[in-house]
């Protein structure tokens, strides 16, 4: 059997075709036999597309068959292309159609027995007419067509006589097969659906879906349970026979209904010169698969993507992102040339046959910065020198070692399930790809800016708390207000008793010392304002908090940085302004004081009293001491005033600290929301989240408070309820605040309320972080393999990218069950889509998937010898290349077939294949 390096590719097939002197209708233009054979051949050779395979069709006979393959055996067809030929024996079964005709079904057998099959098969069919009984072969149809038109009728016309008659009963046509099992492991049997088919029963898509039975709905379902594939170009039909035309008709159901699902072929049914190899609407058969029987028989392993009923051929990648083939120089190989398929290739074999070498010198040729094995240096050396031998050529023509793939070494998707942060940063790098703006980055400059806000605030609180001991001090200094009041009352008493001799009233005496209180406070006021402007003079311009647009594209950066650098000249100009306001304003208010200060100095009554108190020595000594005690009074009045109004601000800087505290919680989970997405339908689901930093909590805690006691032990572990996490984060830190703040927990390696808050309060402990689920399932309780099936799902899945996909041995990083039901079944989807090479050890990633390549990689050895003695051999071929072992061939890998050796290669090889021969069948 041929072997096919690029393994199954599209090809256009035709597998129901007549000729010349076909049973029934022949229509061939020619005046004569020859003639017209000799204008069908040059009809073939003309045809401007290539048709790979074709099934020679014809009523109870292979005589044409032979007829035909003999001139494509002698070069006659040469220009054809045509690279195999099928026998396609087509039988009318009994009863008859609605339409008074028999059924009709095809057989389709391996050429390798086509000599065997007028013996084992068309002598065994039997008719029964009356009392005498005829078989299939010529002679015995040239004897029943006699029956009907006579001894003497000739030879032809009774034969086309005896074809138009013979029926087969189908329950004769399969004991045939129970009989010769051999025989039916060779042949294909396919359903028509035409006329004369099993829809002639009624029209075809009524007897699929009616719930009405009649009396021969028995014998087309028996028909459908025994058949291999339906000869239909309807979508209709394809749809229901892969169980996919709606939920009454799932591939269960269909499975349980007729034991198998089919796939469709197609074909021109050429009768004449006009229709060769052009079916109706141009609807083409193709096939993945070798051109051989072999091939064909795929079809019915993998009835829907083996087969495509169209005008044109599915479309594969774009050829500049398909390695078509790559070039080797290098002593250890013997390989010049390794070609790959568009879609899925499987590199296989034992222990350190160069497998995996083979898949990462491509790697490092391409990616030169990737290593192959990040921790072996001797093997990334070798890998290194292989890489520097190869070329990469690529499907459009080009040899470039430069164009993108995407490579993932051996054990690259466990490092993540074992690294919660590289697989949060892997899940972020997804989820803000492509995003006009960032949650991410937005969040980042958020905490920058946050952070700064807090600090800020509470350097302002420091000082405050400050002030306030120092007001404290001040107020203790000046006294306390209970005895300064009392002296003030003994004090007024004293000076009431010595100005009765004076020559003032009491009301002018009374108007004398409001007009004292007054001055004394625009003296305190004068004080204050010249403080202020002390102050003023010491005061910077407002620093503009520059967020952080490093990070941004341009222009937008750009824009950003402009917008910042205007906003910091405004900042200026206001601040400017202000202080101008300010210094104008305090020059009115000091103008207006002293001008009051002036007029009291003046007032007659001002200055008869303080002359009256200057003469009375007695009197001036009280007034003294009372001027002493009412300045007292004035200055703790106005140190309380000033601490109530500490207080408040100290008060509402808290809340505010707090609240900007809670924003870093807050807006991580609105950010959150704009990330979390889902894919494949709602499978693969990335919920964003805000996490708590817990560890470095707790370390922050453990490093700052003095654990000496128990209490004080459970003071530095936070551990917050899942349900409750955010109320529960915030009762926390609303308590840490306030409880320092209070001098209530103790410190430790030096550090101060501030210093300590400035970590815990200023410092964000909230991350944005990834719930990913996968069928429901929560990465986090996956096992290590499901995880790391569920990282290469978000590696390529989120990606854009239609580049190839190289893999090394994923399921060395899964368990069996995700690579069985999950990684084969994405496999499958992922190479419709993009190119994929696969080194594996497993059978069910090259069976399962219907690899469409398998390069077998073999290290030279006394039991398995290279040729030359080099090293490393390859071999490549499809899944259905097969080849008996045969010792007598001198190299290793050609002493048989792909199968075989997948079959010797892989562990459990063999039940790989028997599995999918069963996937869609119930029936063998």
């Amino acid at each position: 059997m041929k072997r096919y390096e690029r393994g199954a590719e599209w090809r256009r097939w035709d597998l129901h075709i007549h000729t010349p002197e076909t049973n029934k209708n022949p229509q061939f233009e020619g005046e004569t036999n020859e003639a017209k054979w000799t204008r069908y051949v040059k009809d073939i050779n003309e045809y401007p597309s290539t048709i790979a395979v074709i099934g020679i069709t014809d009523y109870f006979s292979v005589e044409n068959y032979f007829k035909f393959k003999a001139r494509w055996e002698a070069g006659d067809l040469a220009e054809s292309g045509i690279e195999c030929v099928i026998p396609n024996v087509e039988l009318r079964l009994s009863p008859v159609t609605g339409g008074g005709q028999a059924l009709n079904l095809h057989c389709l057998f391996d050429p390798v027995i086509d000599h065997e099959i007028e013996r084992r098969f068309l002598a065994k069919l039997k008719f029964k007419d009356g009392e005498k009984v005829y078989d299939a072969t010529r002679a015995s149809l040239v004897a029943l067509g006699r029956a009907y038109k006579g001894e003497d009728y000739q030879e032809l016309g009774a034969y086309i006589e005896g074809v138009n008659q013979f029926v087969v009963s189908h329950d004769s046509l399969y004991t045939l097969f129970e009989e010769d099992m051999d025989l039916r492991k060779q042949c294909l049997i396919v359903v028509a659906n035409g006329n004369d088919g099993a829809s002639g029963v009624r029209r075809h898509s009524d007897f699929l879906t009616n719930e009405q039975s009649t009396s021969l709905d028995t014998l087309v379902t028996s028909l459908y349970k025994k058949a291999d594939a339906v000869f239909s170009s309807s979508i209709t039909d394809r749809n229901y026979f892969l169980g996919k035309k709606d939920e009454r008709h799932s591939p269960a159901i269909i499975l349980e209904k007729h034991k198998s699902l089919m796939p469709c072929l197609h074909g021109c049914d050429a009768h004449d010169s006009n229709k060769i190899f052009e079916p109706t609407n141009k609807r083409y058969c193709w096939i993945k698969a070798d051109p051989n029987f072999n091939g064909l028989r795929q079809v019915i392993y993998e009835p829907e993507t083996r087969v495509h009923i169209g005008e044109l051929c599915p479309e594969s990648p774009a050829p500049r992102q398909q390695i078509e083939e790559v070039l080797i120089h290098h002593d250890d190989m013997v390989n010049t040339r390794i070609k790959f398929n568009p879609q899925l290739t499987c590199i296989i074999g034992g222990r350190s046959t160069g497998k995996s070498a083979l898949l990462a010198g491509i790697a490092k040729k391409l990616l030169p910065a990737e290593k192959a094995k990040p921790n072996n240096d001797r093997y990334n050396d070798f890998i290194a020198k292989l890489a520097d031998g190869m070329s990469v050529r690529w499907a459009d023509g080009v040899e470039n070692n430069e164009r993108e793939i995407e490579f993932f070494y051996q054990g690259y998707m466990e490092q993540y399930s074992r690294s919660p942060k590289k697989f949060d940063d892997l899940v972020q790098g997804i989820v803000t790809t492509g995003l006009d703006r960032d949650p991410v980055a937005t969040f980042r400059n958020f905490k920058s800016v946050n952070s700064a806000e807090i600090l800020e605030k509470l350097k302002e609180l420091e000082l405050l708390r400050k002030k306030t001991k120092e007001k404290l001090a001040e107020r203790k200094t000046i006294g306390d207000i209970a005895g300064i009041d009392k002296e003030i009352e003994r004090l007024i008493t004293r000076r009431d008793a010595a100005r009765a001799s004076q020559s003032m009233s009491e009301e002018e005496y009374g108007k004398y010392q409001e007009l004292s209180g007054e001055l004394r406070k625009i003296a305190q006021r004068e004080e204050v304002i010249e403080r202020d402007q002390v102050r003023l003079g010491t005061l910077g311009s407002p620093a503009v908090r520059s967020p952080d647009v490093i990070d941004f594209s341009e222009p937008t950066r750009t824009t950003l940085g402009k917008a910042i650098a205007d906003a910091e000249v405004e900042v200026n100009r206001i601040w400017a302004e202000a202080l101008a306001k300010v210094r104008a304003e305090s020059a009115k208010e000091t103008a207006a004081i002293t001008e009051r200060r002036n007029d009291i100095g003046a007032n007659p009554l001002h200055v008869q009293g303080k002359r009256m108190t200057e003469e009375n020595a007695e009197l001036e000594r009280i007034e003294k001491a009372l001027a002493v005690q009412q300045d007292a009074k004035l200055q703790f009045n106005q140190v309380t005033a000033e601490m109530i109004e500490i207080t408040a601000r100290e008060s509402l800087l808290r809340r505010e600290i707090l609240d900007l505290n809670y924003k870093f919680y807050d807006e991580a989970k609105r950010l959150s929301a704009e990330l979390t997405t889902s894919l494949s339908g709602g499978s693969l689901r990335i919920e964003a989240y805000p996490r708590l930093l817990l560890k470095k909590y707790n370390e922050d805690l453990d490093y700052g408070i003095n654990l000496k006691s128990q209490e004080r032990k459970d003071l530095a572990v936070f551990e917050p309820s899942t349900a409750t996490e955010e109320a529960d984060y915030k009762a926390e830190i609303r308590e840490k605040f306030d409880r320092v703040l209070k001098n209530e927990i103790v410190l430790k390696n030096q550090q101060s309320a501030f210093s300590f808050l400035r970590k815990i309060i200023g410092e964000c402990y909230v991350k944005i972080s990834y719930h990913v689920r996968y069928e429901g399932d929560e990465y986090a309780m996956m096992s290590e393999g499901k995880q790391a099936f569920v990282v290469l799902r978000l590696l390529l899945d989120y990606s854009d990218k239609k580049c190839p996909i190289l893999i090394d041995q994923p399921e060395d990083d899964l368990d069996n069950r995700a690579i069985y039901t999950d990684l084969v079944s994405y496999l499958k989807k992922t190479k419709l889509e993009r190119q994929v090479i696969v080194v594996t050890h497993n059978p069910n990633i090259v069976v399962g998937t219907d690899a469409e390549l398998v390069i077998v990689a073999n290290q030279h050895g006394i039991n398995a010898p290279n040729q030359n003695s080099k090293k490393f051999a390859y071999l490549p071929g499809s899944i259905e290349h097969t080849k008996e072992l045969d010792f007598k061939t001198p190299t290793a890998l050609q002493r048989q077939g792909i199968k075989e050796h997948i079959c010797e290669v892989l562990e459990g090889g063999v039940e790989a294949f028997k599995t999918r021969e069963k996937r869609y069948r119930l029936h063998s």
